[in-house]
């Protein structure tokens, strides 16, 4: 009997240790590939943030971007239909202007350079949501230069009348649905009244991150927000970059990566690990 207890409690030993070495190693494997993207994005940001003239001229030999996102041709060894990508490239770029997003004519030519050689491989540039990808790939590798990329006013749709305090107090907050419902109200309340810090925010990801926000994003960070009930400041601002835009310093990417860890820190290959990444960094 205890024979047998024994070799099963080792089993379940072993099963841990070999989860635990597993998660470890899917640990490190992930931080080196972000360490090796990062690496990667410099050298495509230096190369696309190159003047326009050089980036015409290279064009048969650009350097290409694994990371793009972009989506494949079916068939590369039919010929590239330069009407529909042009067509498409336009169509994006009318997009961008509905948000509020307006490229210059370098901007244009920027982007164009980008998709046409690429296009020359594998991508598909005859999709808008391919240089719509290629436009967010560029502004993430901060390659535009000042003046391509300039935020300008949208006409925007009446606001709706802010909530009256009667129309809360007539919720009947003693249900789910009704806590929600004022909850909401709440919510709605305070963005108005933090609409100037909001803006702030969306200029400040535009200026600091190179990321001109669309309305989608901008959805997003409010209803990530509201969901955790963190109000509109400048603190919950600040997490809502990390956690819904993705924007982390090279500090803030460190520290999600060692709770990742989950207290794992002293194994030997984690510390080791951690401490070559705070070296490249500091480097």
């Amino acid at each position: 009997m205890q024979s047998t207890m024994f070799s099963s409690r080792s089993r379940i030993d072993a099963q841990k240790y070999i989860e635990q070495e597993r998660t470890t190693a899917q640990a490190a494997q992930s931080a080196k590939v972000k360490i090796e993207r990062a690496a990667e994005d410099r050298r495509l940001a230096r190369y696309w943030g190159l003047p326009i003239a050089e980036l015409r001229a290279n064009l048969k030999q650009p350097a290409l971007d694994k990371f793009s996102g972009l989506t494949q041709v079916e068939d590369r060894q039919a010929p590239t239909d330069g009407e529909a990508c042009n067509s498409a490239l336009l169509a994006c770029v009318d997009q961008l202007k509905a948000e509020g997003v307006s490229l210059s004519e370098d901007g244009i030519l920027r982007l164009t350079c980008y998709g046409v050689a690429h296009s020359g491989v594998f991508a598909d540039m005859a999709h808008v949501e391919n240089w719509r990808r290629a436009f967010n790939r560029l502004t993430e590798l901060k390659s535009f230069a000042p003046g391509e990329v300039e935020i300008v006013a949208v006409p925007k749709p009446a606001a709706a009348p802010m909530p009256a305090v009667t129309d809360i107090e007539q919720l009947d907050t003693s249900t789910r649905e009704g806590q929600r419902a004022a909850k909401k109200i709440v919510f709605e309340q305070a963005m108005i009244s933090a609409r100037p810090l909001f803006s702030q925010f969306v200029e400040h990801m535009r200026k600091t991150w190179n990321l001109a926000m669309d309305q989608d994003q901008q959805d997003a960070v409010c209803l990530y927000l509201y969901r955790n009930n963190l109000g509109i400041t400048a603190k919950s601002l600040d997490k809502a970059r990390q956690v819904v835009l993705e924007c982390r310093t090279q500090d803030e990417l460190l520290a999600l990566n060692i709770e990742q860890h989950d207290g794992s820190v002293a194994d030997y290959a984690v510390r080791k690990d951690i401490s070559n990444r705070i070296r490249q960094i500091q480097n």
